[in-house]
Formats: structure tokens, sequence, C-alpha cells
């Protein structure tokens, strides 16, 4: 496999300097959300994803380009990124210092920062957005397809390919067996670790999409298929993070339309959380999650660990938990903290 992992990468890697800036930086997404990211290339004791090669490569090829770098005009917007990103690697590192922590940390500036800048660097005019945006729609739409046949058959398609991870060895019952499902479809994950990023991977691409409609000819009309296409990939997920993000993603294009009145929402929705709460006698959180509880226990545990997070502030405020875990299970019966609070974990 690592054969085939290198080979993905060089394909990748010529691609991004071969093609115009605009196209690379969609093969790049191609690559990244089509080649499993568990899937590396071992150099010493780090281990590289098709992913960050190619984004690497694109981004030696852009700062190395006189023609991209006279175009690129900084902002106070660059600044404040990248100094959120090193201020965040840097709590990490302090509250886990370690060779592992400074690695982890540095593949997370790798697949941020690098691709921050790159799309700074290759995208300079609304003709090249748009290009970049029509190519990585049809790109994502494919993938959709792919969620769908998933939550259908009740198959993983690229389920046998975790075996070759170096991290985690599975069991054959992690691979073969049929996922367990939900209301008759099955939870599709496609080239994904997890179904939760699956889908969130369509809700976030959704309005970059939604913007072709303002195109001319069969751009317009296709907005609609890939915006459907879309929404199916998300909901092909079978997970509530992504179909709450699909809502809120739907619910501010609708709202785009009417900006007139936002304020007068926020203030609304206040109102009636505070009211809510006077009423029932409990967070209003808890009240949200007994009623959009669609999958059953997942709104009362989410619930419990917003608790738990309340109750130990002072714990995490600051740095986090250093990667370790916080003992939050007690709040919901479980021996571990669930994934639900991952970014606590890491941050």
């Amino acid at each position: 496999m690592d054969q085939i992992t290198l080979l993905i990468a060089a394909f990748g890697s010529v691609s991004v300097v071969l093609l115009s800036p605009p196209r690379a930086l969609a093969a790049y997404v191609g690559v990244l959300v089509w080649y499993p990211s568990y899937l590396t290339v071992q150099v010493g004791t780090i281990d590289l994803s098709v992913s960050r090669i190619v984004i690497t490569v694109f981004l030696l090829r852009c700062i190395t380009s006189p023609c991209l770098r006279t175009r690129f005009t900084r902002d106070a917007l660059d600044i404040w990124v990248l100094a959120s990103l090193l201020i965040g690697m840097t709590a990490y590192y302090l509250a886990n210092p370690s060779s592992r922590s400074f690695e982890n940390r540095l593949g997370f500036f790798t697949d941020t920062a690098f691709v921050y800048v790159c799309f700074r660097l290759a995208i300079h005019d609304r003709a090249s957005f748009v290009l970049f945006v029509k190519l990585t729609a049809v790109i994502v739409a494919a993938l959709a397809l792919v969620g769908l046949a998933e939550a259908v058959s009740f198959r993983h398609y690229f389920a046998w390919l975790k075996a070759y991870r170096r991290w985690r060895t599975p069991g054959p019952e992690m691979v073969e067996a049929i996922p367990e499902g939900r209301w008759g479809f099955v939870r599709a994950c496609g080239p994904f670790g997890h179904p939760i990023m699956f889908g969130i991977t369509f809700a976030m691409f959704l309005p970059l999409v939604c913007m072709l409609r303002r195109e001319k000819g069969l751009w317009r009309y296709a907005t609609w298929v890939l915006a459907g296409l879309l929404a199916i990939g998300a909901l092909s997920s079978m997970s509530s993070g992504p179909w709450v993000m699909l809502i809120a993603v739907l619910f501010f294009l609708a709202l785009k339309r009417w900006r007139q009145w936002f304020k007068h929402l926020v203030i609304g929705a206040l109102v009636l959380i505070l009211l809510v709460s006077i009423v029932s006698n409990r967070p209003f959180y808890h009240v949200l999650f007994s009623f959009a509880n669609p999958l059953g226990g997942a709104g009362w545990h989410r619930a419990r660990l917003i608790d738990a997070a309340i109750d130990t502030v002072g714990q995490w405020w600051l740095a986090g938990f250093g990667g370790r875990d916080p003992g939050w299970g007690r709040y919901v019966g479980m021996a571990w903290t669930d994934i639900t609070n991952h970014y606590l974990l890491i941050a």
C-alpha cells in the first residue's frame, strides 16, 4: 500500500505543479476528500498523508512563483488567522510537552496554515474563485453519490483500506462487519475515518456551491443539482452533527435574502432562551436536547457533556487537558469521554 500511496502522492504533486493555480487547488481538494487520510507514508517517526505531501508541493510552487507573489496583498485577516494557529499550537504543546505532541501540531499546521496560504496566493480574483468552486463542486458531488450508495447498500466501500492504517491495526470484524444502521440506512463514511467528518464535508462546501446560482448558462441550473447532491451526502452520514450543520447552512443561506431581520432574530432567540429556562426551571439546552433528539440518547448525552464542561471550566479554559481524558465519562455512565468533546482533549 505504501507504493500506491506514493504513486497517488506523486500524481497529485505533478498535478498541482502543472495545472493553473485554481485548478491545482481543486486537485488538492480532490486528493483530500477522495484518498483516505489514514493511509500514510512513514518518514522516520512522521506519518505523511497524500494530502500533506501535495499541499506542501503546491505551497513551494506558490511561494517560488513571482507572478503569484506579486498579486498577493496582505490584510488583517491573514495576520489574525496565522496568529490564532500559532497560539493554538503553542498552547497545546505547553499543556503536553513531548515530541509526539510536537509532531501532532506540526501536522495540524500543515493541514491549516499551508492550505490557507496556498488559497490566498492561488485565488486572486472572482474568475479564479468561481473556477475553483466549479471544479470542487463536481468533485465533492461525485463523492456524495458514494455516500448515497453506501447508505442504501449497507456497505462501506473503503473499509478494507483500514487494515493498512499504521497507528492502529483493526481486527477482521472492524473491516468486514456490516455497520449498524439507522432508520433502514447505514452511516456512510466513504474514504473518511468517521461518518460525522464525512457528512460535515458536504455541509461545509454547500455555501460555495450555492454561489454558482449567480452564474449564467448551464451552471446556473446545475447549481441546484449539485447542491441537492451535497445535501444528500450530508444526510447519508446518518449523524446528527452533519444534519444540524446542514440545517444551519440552509437557514443562513435563506436568511441572506432578509438580512435586515437578523438582529431581530438574535434578540428574539435570546428572549426565547431566557423564557424557556425560567418556565422549565432547567438549562435551555436540556429542553432543546429533550425534543431535538432524533437519534435517541444522543441529545441527553450531549446535554450532560455540556454540564461537564461548565462544571470543570476552571480546569480547561486556558490550555485544555493536554490530550488526556478529563474523566467526563461518569456524567453519562461511561468509562471514557466520548469523541463529542474531542475538541477539549486536543485544545
